[in-house]
């Protein structure tokens, strides 16, 4: 079976490229998320009024 030789190291390459993808995506969400915890810590010292004024 000739296509097996082929088609592995192309499989392979695929699963490593999708694997990247989500580790980067992650790292996007877990920094998106970080910004946002830093904001509700700012925001949470100023009266409900101030909330706006970042």
């Amino acid at each position: 079976m000739p296509w097996n030789i082929i088609l592995l190291p192309e499989l392979k390459e695929t699963i490593k490229f999708i694997k990247a993808k989500l580790d980067e995506a992650e790292r996007s969400h877990i920094s998106r998320l970080i910004k946002i915890k830093r904001r509700c810590s700012v925001a949470g010292g100023r009266s409900r009024g101030d909330r706006g004024k970042l």
